[in-house]
């Protein structure tokens, strides 16, 4: 893994372009293949692993909102259970994707009587992509926050509300999200940290709203989270809004260098020169042409 460097940092800060910040990608096929593969075809392994984790975290959210409160729409109050709806949206997009390249890779190949890579250029829908894009930096940015929010902020939270569910669902979460990272292609870049951010402004915003209109939470209490009592200790409640944004940030930050990481070991360990076809399967040159 390539190590952070603050000159590194600064070199980029100097190079950075508004551009930039466009939601745009430079290979479709980074939507449809996974990360470690060698070929062009899509594995019928990874629409098996894109279908799991759908099925994952669907039940997931079926659990939270059958088990959490009485009250249905209860358990969206709590920013836990909006990163695992962020997380089945960018699953069911993804899953849309990779299922509709493998049945069109199945039939080209039927009709070419299996001889020749299919090309995918004309399943390349820009704006879908671009939109499974943003969900996929929302989800693994936010299910990451959300782990290192919980477990650094383990101490302050009341014994009654650390149940064994409590737990195994943040630890589920760190899981499903590290492991899905480690298999896609989806590049993740710096600029885009104002997604989570924006997304976590306006969870912000509906925690204020939240105690403005009166809400409580499943146990009548007054507020969301202990350390965000916007009544109680308003400043303090800022304070963590504003860490918790800024941490954000940096997890951009780390996907982006792990990702940098990722694109490093697959290059040294999966494509070799001498290899007959190896720029094809290079992921910084692998355009289905």
């Amino acid at each position: 893994m390539c190590m952070i460097k603050l000159s590194d940092i600064c070199k980029y800060a100097k190079e950075i372009r508004w551009s930039r910040f466009k939601i745009s990608y430079d290979f479709p096929e980074d939507f449809y293949l996974q990360k470690w593969q060698t070929t062009k075809q899509i594995d019928g392994h990874y629409v098996a692993f894109r279908l799991l984790f759908l099925l994952s975290v669907s039940s997931q959210i079926h659990l939270l909102t059958r088990f959490t409160a009485q009250n249905a729409h209860l358990p969206f109050i709590y920013f836990t259970h909006w990163t695992f709806v962020s997380m089945g949206i960018y699953g069911l997009a993804h899953f849309i994707l990779v299922i509709c390249g493998y049945t069109h890779q199945q039939t080209e190949c039927y009709q070419d009587g299996g001889a020749s890579v299919p090309s995918f250029s004309i399943l390349e829908l820009r704006l879908f992509n671009e939109i499974t894009l943003i969900l996929a930096n929302i989800a693994h940015n936010c299910a990451i926050c959300v782990s290192v929010c919980f477990w650094s902020a383990f101490w302050t939270q009341e014994e009654s509300d650390l149940t064994w569910g409590c737990k195994m669902y943040h630890v589920w979460l760190a899981v499903i999200i590290i492991w899905n990272y480690v298999l896609i292609s989806i590049n993740f870049k710096i600029e885009y940290a104002y997604l989570p951010f924006g997304f976590g402004v306006i969870y912000a915003l509906f925690s204020g709203v939240f105690y403005l209109k009166g809400g409580v939470d499943h146990k009548g209490r007054h507020y969301i989270y202990k350390l965000v009592d916007w009544g109680r200790a308003p400043k303090i409640a800022i304070s963590v809004v504003i860490s918790s944004l800024i941490i954000a940030v940096l997890v951009q930050v780390v996907l982006f260098y792990l990702d940098k990481g990722k694109r490093n070991i697959y290059k040294k360990y999966f494509v070799k020169d001498d290899d007959e076809g190896a720029e094809m399967i290079d992921p910084t040159k692998r355009g289905f042409v």
